[in-house]
Formats: structure tokens, C-alpha cells, sequence
């Protein structure tokens, strides 16, 4: 499954399991459900700046290199990945990790995903990111 409208139920497929659909590198999430663990959000972010950080979209996934900032006009924190990440979903949580990923900084709900690759009419490099330990896409 590639989508799904919830106006009017349509589930939107695609061939295979690597098909640009299913790729992203942007996800979003709504500030106001992220649980900061140490209480507020970090001052390169208050200060408009944009943090390095990594990223797991699921539950044992491999941390994702990325790059989180705030979004002020829009009031979201916006995740960009160094590599597209394949099945981002709204309701997944998202968790953000510093210090290589020694420290988890919280996690929240993302509220939506970038535009896929598909969407985007671009053609999927020949390495990505791994979805998890049983997953030998790099190796396609």
C-alpha cells in the first residue's frame, strides 16, 4: 500500500516493495504532541537553526542520518533524511536521537510525510536506507 484517502476510503497500491511511492525524505511533525524527554525544545531550535540529529520511524529500525528544524510559519517540526527512508505513515512515532545516537532528545506522531519519490517523478538511488535488520534492500 502506497496511500490511502480517508475522505473516500481508496487504497492506493504499487508494484513491489521498493517502488519510488513508498520513499520519502521528509516527514512532519506537530510540536505541541512531541514529548521533549529533557522538558523543552532544544536552543539550536528556538533559535531558528536546524539541528543534526538521527531518526527512527520503527520500532528497531536502523537510526537514520537527518537534520531537524522548526518550522515557525507552519508550527511543525520538519524532518529532512540524507537518504529516503521508505514507508513514513502518519500516527508512526517518530523518535530523534543526538550524539550519534546515544542520547533520544523524544518522540512524536508524524503528522504527515513529504512527497514520495513517485510524486516527486525521481528515481530511487542504488543505496538505501535500511528498514530494519531482516531488510536486504541495500543490496538490491
Amino acid at each position: 500500500m502506497s496511500g490511502k484517502d480517508p475522505l473516500s476510503g481508496t487504497v492506493y497500491v504499487c508494484p513491489g516493495t521498493h517502488h519510488p511511492a513508498l520513499y520519502t525524505t521528509q516527514l512532519s511533525i506537530d510540536p505541541n504532541s512531541f514529548n521533549w524527554i529533557g522538558g523543552e525544545v532544544p536552543p539550536p531550535l528556538k533559535d531558528g537553526r536546524a539541528l543534526p540529529a538521527l531518526c527512527r520511524i520503527r520500532h528497531l529500525q536502523p537510526l537514520a542520518e537527518c537534520e531537524i528544524s522548526y518550522d515557525w510559519n507552519h508550527s511543525r517540526l520538519r524532518v529532512v533524511f540524507n537518504r529516503p527512508i521508505r514507508g513514513v505513515t502518519p500516527g508512526q512515532t517518530a523518535a530523534i536521537y543526538v550524539a550519534d545516537g546515544l542520547i533520544c532528545l523524544g518522540g512524536g506522531p508524524i503528522q504527515s510525510r513529504g512527497p514520495s519519490y513517485h510524486e516527486l517523478g525521481l528515481t530511487l538511488p542504488e543505496i538505501l536506507h535500511p528498514t530494519g535488520n531482516n531488510d536486504l534492500s541495500v543490496l538490491r
